[in-house]
């Protein structure tokens, strides 16, 4: 019972179980509390995870590597860094791939948190915690790693030679990426200053989804392309794949960077059933060019459009 609570990511009930199965007589083994541990990061409590190592240690279940990474997991997802490195450095030549994806996933994510305050730290480390990975014997990134360090890489620290790096890695590794990682890439040059490599990667791609083209979009926005990112939006429709409310922000924001007024007033009137956010990309267009007069008609109509926001 308790292990099919864990596998279905019952954790509650999981570690309730869990909890009788520690009061009683019956001593769990790797598997069973390896799957609750697993079941229960899903919580996202740091306490949680306290109780969990206090009753292993009641019963003297013994911590080998497979808990251990369990463990890393669990407190890496409960942002407990400083705990989940302690296991991390424990684990020694025994540091397996979910190790690995782990600590640097969370330094990643603990990053983009603080990269608000210009505290990047966290994201070095992420780089530094991959570049040692990738010197270690027989033990190479997955694709998991790569997206995380590109996260890490693409603006936290706006590094491009350090994001370039990454990319040689991956092709030298011959690593192949789904669509989602080189979404990734596409996302992180324009962070870095380069619209150049981020269309290349973008023209280089077998099968692309409506966020590589919204990615590429966006980042034409922010650099002030917005012919660019008109001629991507006509460019996906003939290719089938529909625009949807993010494409319309990011080809609207490029109108408004770019100052293409009468454009973006085809776009705003081509979305059926426009957003606050294309509204608020509208004002944004209008009020540079001292449009006052339409702007607050513009505000008007989207007060009176109880669909406005959906």
């Amino acid at each position: 019972m308790l292990s099919g609570y864990a596998q279905n990511r019952f954790a509650e009930e999981a570690m309730g179980q869990f909890d009788e199965t520690m009061n009683s007589k019956i001593q769990p083994n790797v598997t069973t509390c390896v799957a609750v541990i697993s079941s229960c990061s899903s919580l996202g409590e740091p306490c949680l995870a306290q109780s969990l190592v206090k009753m292993l240690d009641e019963k003297h279940v013994h911590l080998n590597y497979f808990i251990k990474t369990a463990l890393l997991d669990k407190y890496a997802k409960c942002r407990s860094l400083e705990t989940a490195r302690e296991i991390f450095d424990e684990l020694g030549v025994h540091k397996n791939s979910a190790a690995w994806n782990a600590m640097i996933s969370d330094y990643t994510r603990v990053g983009g948190l603080i990269a608000g305050y210009a505290q990047n730290g966290q994201s070095a480390m992420a780089l530094e915690l991959f570049q040692e990975m990738a010197v270690t014997k027989d033990l190479k990134p997955d694709e998991v790693n790569m997206v995380s360090v590109l996260l890490s890489a693409y603006g936290h620290l706006g590094a491009l030679e350090l994001g370039k790096w990454v990319v040689n890695f991956i092709t030298e590794s011959q690593i192949k990426l789904c669509v989602s990682g080189f979404n990734y890439l596409i996302f992180m040059y324009p962070k870095c200053g380069s619209m150049s490599d981020a269309r290349q990667v973008f023209q280089e791609m077998a099968t692309r989804d409506v966020v590589s083209y919204n990615t590429l979009i966006r980042g034409f926005a922010a650099h002030g392309h917005g012919s660019e990112a008109l001629e991507l939006t006509s460019k996906m429709k003939d290719e089938g794949i529909e625009p949807d409310r993010i494409t319309y922000i990011g080809v609207l924001m490029a109108c408004s960077h770019g100052g293409l007024l009468e454009e973006g007033r085809k776009i705003f009137e081509s979305i059926k059933n426009p957003a606050v956010d294309h509204y608020a990309c509208m004002v944004d267009l209008l009020g540079p060019v001292g449009k006052l007069d339409e702007e607050n008609t513009l505000i008007e109509r989207m007060l009176m459009n109880p669909r406005a926001g959906v």
